[in-house]
């Protein structure tokens, strides 16, 4: 995907984000006899909604289908697809070099009952703005493995050699390192 902005890039420099139509973007492919994918053309629909507005930092529904397409996922505007937390963590990291904005509430807390749906209980960066929704207050029955997960993960210094236990908190520790990994590769 990478190479598609790229190539585009070169032909109209960085104004290309700026082309008042997709079809502008599938002529200059078709006159280079590129066929485009619908996969590509929703990367490339994505990367102009991100340069153009803010609504993929306001509406989680917006957010979801960037998500989607800059994983390679079909985009279905109609239709909730609920993308994974590692996959909204690679997007977040690859929006946030993009163009930087602090995410509404509304797509923290979308984000925030995917994780708790994932049963992921702490997100490390790029996804660290969504903890304050997954707070547990004291006395829950989550609180304390919320905590040590926390506590254990920033003492964590190698996220691909750390051998994690097979319990409760090895899970904790493994998801949330899927995540962070996940936020790093983009």
């Amino acid at each position: 995907m990478i190479d598609i902005i790229d190539k585009l890039t070169a032909a109209y420099g960085k104004e290309w984000t700026q082309l008042n139509n997709i079809e502008s973007v599938l002529i200059h492919f078709k006159n280079k006899g590129v066929e485009l994918t619908d996969i590509q053309i929703d990367y490339i629909n994505a990367i102009r909604t991100l340069t153009r507005n803010i609504m993929p930092w306001v509406s989680y529904h917006v957010f979801e289908n960037i998500v989607d397409a800059l994983n390679g996922t079909p985009v279905i505007p109609d239709v909730e697809t609920a993308p994974t937390v590692e996959e909204m963590s690679a997007a977040v990291s690859l929006i946030n070099s993009i163009r930087s904005f602090d995410f509404h509430d509304d797509v923290a807390k979308y984000i925030a009952a995917k994780s708790l749906e994932e049963g992921i209980l702490w997100l490390p960066e790029p996804l660290s703005f969504v903890n304050p929704y997954l707070q547990f207050p004291k006395g829950h029955q989550l609180y304390v493995l919320q905590s040590q997960a926390i506590k254990s993960f920033s003492k964590i210094t190698d996220i691909d050699n750390y051998e994690y236990e097979d319990d409760d908190l090895g899970v904790q520790l493994y998801k949330m390192a899927r995540v962070k990994l996940a936020g790093s590769c983009s």
